[in-house]
């Protein structure tokens, strides 16, 4: 996970790995796209299938910059493998 939080910059101060009972998460507390996403929240999706491939694994955005919470959470569900074929899903409207 901390390889995949290089990927937005080293060492960026708005984006953290975190970790609680439910296991780990990847917290961005700002966004590039935000007046875009804001628009259109499915742009997101393509953030979010990215993760999958990269991890292997299912990855849901538990908040959001649109609902107000004043950042994104994407919740990686570690024990829960992808399958390998998988290339993109549309995230939810929710």
């Amino acid at each position: 996970l901390e390889a995949l939080r290089g990927i937005y910059f080293d060492k960026d101060p708005f984006t953290t790995v975190e970790r609680d009972k439910d296991g780990a998460m990847l917290v961005e507390h700002n966004c590039p796209y935000l007046t875009a996403a804001m628009d259109e929240p499915r742009l997101c999706s393509v953030t979010i299938s990215t993760m999958k491939r990269l991890l292997g694994v299912d990855v849901e955005r538990t908040q959001r910059f649109q609902q107000g919470d004043g950042r994104c959470v994407f919740r990686i569900r570690e024990n829960q493998a992808v399958p390998k074929r998988f290339r993109f899903d549309w995230e939810d409207k929710s």
